[in-house]
């Protein structure tokens, strides 16, 4: 029975002896318990999938880069929400009025005419009012009641 075994012992790293039988009958324990274990295990099918390597779907520069993109989209919206917070708070306006002051290069040209067409319509206003009617006006009022009263008895 030794025999068989003989050949099969190894020392172990935590039973050694320097007494042979003891370290026979530890050895051949262990053989037992190993040659039950084989007989009674059971058949399995590995199919997990194989092991993959860290590198080949963690990828660092590509989370970086996606949490930069969500941080300026956060930043966005954050600004967006202020906007539409500050609209709501104090109305909307329209900035679309074109209050532009007119830059003219003929400005003073324009202003001169200006002034000496007022002076001449000025001058002209003077003539006519100084000058004496050639008509008598008394005479035009006294015809047309003339006139009126004859339409009446018509």
């Amino acid at each position: 029975m030794f025999q068989c075994y003989e050949t099969l012992r190894t020392t172990q790293a935590g039973r050694t002896s320097t007494n042979l039988y003891l370290q026979l009958k530890w050895d051949l324990i262990d053989y037992e318990n190993h040659r039950f274990n084989v007989r009674t295990a059971k058949h399995t099918i590995d199919n997990k999938p194989p092991l993959t390597f860290t590198h080949l779907y963690y990828r660092p520069k590509k989370l970086q880069l996606e949490l930069e993109r969500f941080c300026d989209i956060h930043r966005c919206n954050k600004y967006l929400m202020e906007r539409i917070a500050k609209i709501q708070r104090e109305g909307a306006w329209i900035d679309n009025q074109n209050s532009y002051n007119m830059k003219s290069l003929n400005t003073w040209k324009r202003q001169q005419e200006m002034v000496d067409l007022a002076y001449n319509n000025q001058t002209i206003l003077n003539r006519l009012l100084d000058c004496t009617s050639y008509y008598n006006r008394s005479k035009l009022e006294d015809e047309h009641l003339v006139i009126a009263f004859f339409r009446i008895l018509n």
